[in-house]
């Protein structure tokens, strides 16, 4: 999986940094720019969340420092964009006290891959990380997002 702790800021700052680049150290930002930058890296895929958080209406107004780690490998298929793209949705929600539902946040999580980050993707990543529960399959009908969950042993 991909864990964050995220405080609020006083100012507009966002501050990221990922135990899975330490390379690339804190990468900053603020809420003035979210635009997509390729030195930004992985960074991208956070600032794409909160730029469509805030295009539909959602008061995030202050910035976040956030710390970032997680198991799934990088570029494996394994849906570690999504999986980052929940994470940031789920700390905005619960730090602004944002009221969105999780199937909103996994269409954003959409948007962010397609529109900020140019990827041409569907929303079945998203909405396996965003909806998933534990011994249950998604059956998901991607055309109307309607969806059930059955038993797995």
């Amino acid at each position: 999986g991909t864990y964050g702790a995220a405080r609020k800021r006083e100012d507009n700052k966002l501050r990221f940094y990922s135990a899975n680049f330490e390379d690339l150290g804190i990468i900053e930002t603020s809420l003035d720019d979210l635009k997509y930058d390729k030195k930004d890296n992985w960074v991208n895929y956070a600032k794409g969340m909160i730029y469509f958080l805030k295009e539909t209406g959602h008061d995030v107004d202050k910035g976040m420092d956030i710390f970032i780690e997680g198991n799934i490998p990088n570029g494996s298929g394994l849906s570690s964009s999504a999986s980052l793209e929940m994470l940031i949705g789920v700390i905005a929600q619960e730090l602004f006290n944002l009221d969105i539902d999780r199937v909103d946040l996994v269409k954003l999580g959409m948007e962010t891959e397609n529109k900020f980050i140019g990827v041409n993707s569907g929303i079945m990543d998203q909405f396996a990380v965003g909806m998933g529960k534990q011994n249950q399959a998604i059956l998901l009908d991607t055309n109307t997002l309607e969806y059930s969950y059955a038993p797995v042993d």
